[in-house]
């Protein structure tokens, strides 16, 4: 198989494949994503196929880096990098779609159905502190933070705090399922429309954590994984009496 041939790169096996070949190649840093895509930009020769490395790569980082200056800076040095215009402007779009969802910006609104089959909307929750996980079933790393999440449900119980579970799955079987296993201090939701409401809140990576406050405003819309010490300290520094 080449590794140059980009009529491949349709295939998601090939992506994968392409990716993983081309980071033990070239040694890349899978840690330092700025030193990662300068060494794609000097080992690789121009063209599709780097562009696409370099895209998937930084359409990654901007959907997990939280500092919009540090966003900004990897945009500007390593966008023109990218032959492609339609990947250059998805790019940008991604990019002021999270600064879009920056600390004090309201919430997108969304429909979701509980366990229940009770419809839920952020109405339900206004006056609450709202902890959002977005999951899904098949996600694995969903499932390994699932635990560090309903965790700290349980340790920060309270009526002014509402942790919920918001499932992104295709169909509700699958979920309902898992979802009744969960911690009963987690509101188990299921988005009514997961295309809607991920374009809407920029969801690229599941899992992701959503903090937002009882006015209905975003605190934090891209909170760091519960299994980090950070997840806590934001929830006690941001959240009165907690």
């Amino acid at each position: 198989m080449s590794y140059n041939d980009s009529t491949l790169l349709s295939y998601s096996e090939y992506r994968s494949n392409i990716t993983d070949y081309i980071q033990q190649k070239h040694k890349l840093s899978a840690f330092n994503p700025a030193a990662y895509i300068s060494k794609l930009c000097t080992a690789m020769p121009a063209g599709t196929i780097r562009d696409y490395l370099i895209y998937n790569k930084l359409k990654e980082v901007i959907g997990k880096v939280i500092d919009t200056t540090r966003r900004e800076m990897l945009i500007t040095e390593f966008v023109p990098k990218i032959s492609q215009p339609k990947m250059q402007q998805q790019l940008l779009a991604q990019h002021l779609l999270l600064k879009s969802l920056s600390r004090g910006k309201s919430a997108p609104d969304f429909i979701t159905t509980a366990l229940n089959k009770d419809t839920f909307t952020l109405k339900n929750f206004v006056g609450k502190y709202v902890v959002i996980d977005v999951w899904a079933t098949w996600c694995q790393p969903c499932q390994v933070q699932a635990p560090n999440f309903d965790g700290l449900a349980e340790q920060y119980s309270s009526q002014d705090v509402a942790f919920v579970a918001l499932s992104i799955d295709d169909g509700k079987w699958s979920w309902e399922w898992e979802a009744g296993e969960r911690s009963l201090r987690v509101i188990q939701l299921h988005a009514s429309d997961k295309n809607a409401f991920s374009k809407v809140y920029g969801i690229d990576y599941i899992p992701r954590y959503i903090l937002l406050g009882p006015d209905g405003k975003i605190i934090n819309a891209q909170m760091p994984e519960p299994g980090n010490p950070l997840f806590e300290e934001i929830l006690r520094r941001e959240i009165p009496g907690l």
